[in-house]
């Protein structure tokens, strides 16, 4: 599909009295210029809805809910006990 619209562009070009290298070069630069712009648009982070804290902030939150001995490690029977404080009903 790609290489259809990329062909009808360069013809839309040559159409309008450019030479095939003009429209080439023209075209390519414009798919490349929108390829980077897709990029650096996947790299943002997304966007943060309003009235929500960031994730590292809630992350940090539940480690210290759960590391009940502030050791800054989390022990598998504190694990366990998150866990079943979750599964508890009500």
């Amino acid at each position: 599909m790609a290489a259809k619209v990329r062909r009808a562009e360069i013809e839309e070009r040559m159409d309008a009295g450019y030479s095939y290298d003009q429209a080439v070069k023209e075209v390519d630069a414009i798919i490349k210029a929108n390829n980077e712009a897709a990029e650096a648009e996947d790299m943002l982070p997304p966007p943060q809805p309003q009235g929500t804290k960031p994730l590292e902030s809630t992350l940090r939150e539940l480690f210290q809910l759960v590391d009940k001995d502030q050791s800054g490690t989390i022990t598998a029977g504190e694990m366990a006990t998150a866990f079943s404080r979750l599964r508890a009903p009500g």
